[in-house]
């Protein structure tokens, strides 16, 4: 749409006599052009000359700058220059600081039941402990700014919720209890380098231990080594970050039966040699890799899912599909339902009678040699 939109409303001669005056290449200025919220392309080279400058940098400074201008267009034209080309980006903003952008920032600092608990360069985080701050400050984009969805988070002074304000719009919503992050749609966001600054300095101020809760923010808050060294952080590393196979964490992944199935199912695709070991040590997750990953059945595995009541008869239904003479005794203990489920499974009505309990050695199949 940026590309488009340059060459339509521009046009050559205008790119060249930008990139000429400003010794900036056309490719670079048609990006710019992104950040001009006009159709025409009012502003470009105003944005040309800002980065020419040195006053923004895009593309980060990109939303600040579209905002600026927006605000800009809605205010018109402001009393004793209204040509914006006599304005650094820093002397609009100040111009429009009793916009709804900056508004929102005093409010932030006026309403009850907040602090401002980081103040950074571009980074403002305000900390809400009242239904009443959340529905002046969290309105209309999250749900907490509803009275009875505050209650329903369990929000408060102990269990604070986090506005983040960017350029002093609104940016973010955490609500760290919950292990919650949102965009202003109210949708998941997901973690970034960031916001690396900005937790490493929130942390000690948070009452509770939320870190864990935040699929994939672990590595921009603790050492690779030590993530890599932890089976589940490393696990959640390698599919939420990396999102993909991570050597790095694979050896302490594979030591530990569940996280070693999740990478196989969930990451490598497919049977994962160097995580069997550790799987096949525990029934439940024996059993999970044999049905998801394996498809059949799987005898390193099928010593200790025989002995686990529950698990032997998940894997007669789901992987043996049929009679399982092995797993037997430790089925025969669960509650008669079962018993008739893996009948009717294994084709086999009378398995059950050769248990009367779960200490007495089974009859064998075969008539005794004593009996006539």
């Amino acid at each position: 749409m940026g590309v488009d939109k340059t060459n339509r409303a521009c046009g050559k001669k205008r790119l060249k006599r930008l990139s000429a005056k400003h010794h900036i290449p056309e490719g670079e200025i048609r990006a710019m052009a992104r950040f001009d919220p006009t159709d025409t392309n009012k502003f470009l080279d105003w944005i040309v000359e800002q980065v020419a400058g040195g006053e923004i940098s895009l593309p980060h400074d990109g939303s600040a700058v579209m905002a600026a201008l927006n605000d800009f267009r809605r205010k018109g034209k402001l009393t004793g220059t209204p040509d914006i080309g006599k304005w650094t980006f820093a002397e609009l903003r100040e111009k429009l600081s009793v916009t709804e952008s900056k508004g929102e920032t005093a409010r932030a600092t006026a309403a009850a039941g907040q602090r401002v608990a980081l103040d950074m360069s571009h980074w403002k985080v305000i900390e809400i402990t009242t239904p009443t701050a959340a529905d002046k400050l969290c309105r209309p984009e999250w749900c907490i700014k509803d009275p009875k969805h505050w209650k329903t988070y369990s929000c408060g002074s102990d269990n604070p919720a986090y506005l983040v304000l960017r350029d002093g719009e609104k940016y973010a919503c955490i609500v760290p209890h919950k292990g919650e992050l949102k965009n202003v749609k109210d949708k998941p966001l997901k973690p970034t380098k960031m916001f690396a600054s900005i937790l490493r300095k929130l942390m000690p101020q948070m009452s509770v231990a939320w870190m864990s809760d935040f699929l994939g923010f672990e590595h921009l808050l603790r050492p690779i080594g030590e993530i890599a060294a932890n089976p589940e952080s490393a696990y959640r590393h390698a599919r939420f970050v990396i999102e993909g196979r991570w050597p790095d964490g694979e050896p302490a992944i594979a030591a530990y039966p569940k996280w070693a199935c999740h990478y196989a199912m969930d990451i490598v695709g497919d049977r994962w040699p160097e995580g069997e070991a550790a799987i096949a040590t525990d029934p439940e997750w024996a059993n999970q890799y044999a049905l998801d990953v394996v498809g059949r059945r799987w005898p390193e595995g099928e010593c200790r899912i025989a002995n686990s009541p529950m698990q032997a008869y998940y894997y007669a239904c789901g992987v043996v599909k049929g009679r399982w003479p092995e797993a037997e005794p430790a089925i025969a203990k669960l509650p008669p339902w079962y018993h008739e489920q893996y009948a009717a499974i294994s084709g086999y009505p009378g398995w059950a009678d050769r248990y009367t309990s779960a200490t007495r050695t089974p009859q064998t199949d075969t008539p005794s040699q004593n009996q006539p």
